[in-house]
């Protein structure tokens, strides 16, 4: 996508107004056009959380929630996830990272592990659900109770709690770029009760 906008010649502000929100809501990038004498590229540039996260701003600001919760929603996930693998036989890895945790297809490396079971080149969709539903549930009945927002979803060939949620990343440019919900809109292909966009709606 970004060789195309250098492509079909587009402008510099052009360009720059082409914004990627990842991790559901957890950091953002901009798009810029990186000129010199023989050579135009379009790169994804970080934008630091404190400007597009500006207490001014009103909007949400997820790189400040507390980090105890982050941790609590992180730690239930994995194990729950850990206890699903067994249970299941999924021949999955794990990957934990500072605001997700989740799991993909584990490769040959996980035959010996789990010899009846599968998900060493694909995940089945009921597995999938199975874990996303099981992830759910156990956040929902934490103790003490969680009060950040969180998304756990099937992405068809992996499955991931992430915290934070698609509402939180579009209210929190709805601030940054000052626009109002009726000028907003959403567009997703997941959007049933395992899937990541349903909660967008709610702001837009």
């Amino acid at each position: 996508l970004l060789n195309k906008f250098i492509e079909y010649n587009l402008l510099d502000e052009q360009i720059e107004n082409f914004y990627i929100c990842g991790g559901e809501c957890n950091y953002l990038f901009q798009c810029q056009a990186i000129n010199s004498l023989d050579h135009r590229e379009a790169k994804l540039i970080v934008v630091n959380y404190e400007e597009w996260q500006a207490e001014e701003l009103n909007g949400p600001r997820p790189y400040y929630w507390p980090i105890e919760q982050i941790n609590q929603i992180l730690d239930i996930a994995e194990n729950i996830i850990i206890n699903t693998i067994q249970s299941l036989h999924l021949r999955v890895n794990i990957l934990r990272k500072e605001r997700a945790v989740g799991i993909y297809p584990g490769g040959l490396d996980m035959l010996n592990q789990f010899p009846q079971g599968h998900g060493s080149n694909k995940i089945k969709q009921e597995a999938l659900d199975e874990l996303v539903f099981n992830v759910m549930e156990g956040l929902r009945n934490a103790d003490p109770p969680i009060t950040i927002p969180y998304c756990v979803f099937n992405g068809g060939k992996d499955a991931w709690l992430d915290v934070g949620n698609k509402s939180v990343a579009v209210a929190a440019l709805q601030a940054y770029f000052h626009l109002p919900t009726s000028s907003c809109l959403h567009v997703g292909d997941q959007f049933l009760s395992t899937g990541n966009d349903i909660a967008a709606r709610s702001t837009c």
